[in-house]
């Protein structure tokens, strides 16, 4: 039953906003889906409940909310905390599912906070949340009645915790899809907006990220980015030799002039800094929901500089556009 849910799912849903799918396109996905396969089984329990449409949905303030407590009764509600716990530890959020608070590890709203100053009108607009995990951006964004919101994520726990929450909050138009930055030259010319939160810096050609991100907007197009570096005024990179800040697949740090090289050797115009600062522990932490060692574990707060000796987490934000 479940097999045939996402069949269903790479199949036939997903041609809503594109129609149809270029055949390399339907190929990438029957690929993504083979992939899953696999992993069906660990999520049957999970999924054998009938989905159930929240009478409450707030997608504007910090928590995600799908729902209130007063829709569930208390067996239903007990088995979706179970539901909930299953998907620990929740790295992106927060959330509130049917009267279920749940605090992540990262504190995505003051991420969104920085953001949204920048959004603009996105009404009937078409945007891309590259690297977009369990998909608490593309709940935000679907407030301004874009036309539709695609996320791109190739963790397989992401893709069946994002479908675990929109069984109960079915936005029409948001669409997940279990594959990365590398194929969107499947959408040449198709996203008014991209965002690229937390992803550069995770590949060891954060230039092809960028390319490909160009050729995915329309004219015009713009990306937002978000982007761990280092605190420098010349344009540097650090190259972590093992790990950074206690985290494996950290590649290239640049600072902030580095960054900008990227975005100008990747065609990018009106480039646009508008925030940076170190990474505070109030924003990245261990939580219930999120019991693992967090930031306070691995950077040491008074001399600015990890365990391994590095320099100190430091976030940018940029815009940029085609």
């Amino acid at each position: 039953m479940l097999q045939v849910y996402f069949e269903h799912l790479i199949d036939q849903r997903q041609r809503d906003y594109l129609s149809p799918p270029p055949a390399t396109l339907r190929r990438v996905r029957r690929a993504a889906l083979d992939k899953l396969k696999p992993q069906l089984p660990r999520y049957d329990d999970i999924f054998a409940l009938p989905a159930r449409a929240a009478q409450h949905r707030d997608f504007c303030s910090a928590a995600v909310t799908i729902g209130t407590a007063a829709e569930l009764d208390a067996d239903a509600r007990q088995t979706l905390w179970q539901h909930c716990h299953f998907f620990k530890p929740w790295k992106k959020g927060p959330w509130s599912l049917f009267g279920i608070d749940i605090d992540a590890e990262w504190r995505s709203d003051l991420k969104w906070q920085r953001l949204e100053k920048k959004l603009q009108d996105l009404h009937g607009k078409k945007i891309a949340d590259i690297g977009c995990h369990n998909g608490y951006f593309m709940f935000r964004l679907s407030a301004y009645a874009p036309d539709v919101v695609v996320g791109f994520e190739p963790n397989p726990r992401c893709y069946f915790s994002f479908h675990f929450l929109q069984r109960y909050a079915q936005v029409e138009n948001i669409y997940f899809e279990p594959f990365g930055f590398e194929h969107l030259d499947n959408y040449l010319a198709f996203f008014d907006l991209v965002l690229c939160l937390g992803v550069l810096y995770h590949h060891t050609d954060p230039v092809a990220v960028l390319r490909g991100i160009h050729r995915s907007l329309a004219k015009g197009g713009r990306v937002l980015i978000d982007c761990q570096g280092i605190n420098s005024p010349t344009p540097t990179l650090l190259l972590p030799a093992r790990r950074y800040a206690g985290a494996a697949g950290i590649w290239y740090l640049p600072s902030q002039q580095a960054l900008a090289h990227w975005l100008q050797r990747t065609n990018f115009r009106h480039i646009n800094f508008f925030y940076a600062d170190y990474l505070s522990p109030s924003e990245q932490r261990r939580t219930a929901w999120a019991d693992i060692d967090s930031l306070a574990d691995f950077v040491c707060g008074e001399r600015r500089t990890t365990v391994e000796g590095y320099p100190a987490p430091w976030r940018m934000y940029v815009e940029a556009s085609k």
